[in-house]
């Protein structure tokens, strides 16, 4: 993936304007929700509920739009 350089240390691996340090608030933001929805810690929640390669693809700047999405995001 070919860089198209970094504005105010935003990186092209995420959304457009997002830095890592953004994209990273956003999944731990997201994991406290669904933790606290669930009745569960978060670090039951990230380790039990969460697979690793959603993050890794989200952290990517890849998302899974729909089941048949996530379904291919898992087989990689």
């Amino acid at each position: 993936m070919g860089g198209n350089g970094s504005r105010g240390g935003s990186s092209s691996r995420n959304r457009p304007g997002e830095s890592d340090q953004e994209a990273r608030s956003n999944v731990v933001g997201a994991i406290e929700v669904v933790a606290e929805r669930l009745g569960n810690t978060v670090a039951v929640c990230r380790k039990c509920y969460v697979h690793p390669a959603v993050l890794e693809a989200y952290l990517a700047g890849r998302t899974a739009r729909g089941e048949k999405g996530v379904l291919r995001l898992l087989a990689r």
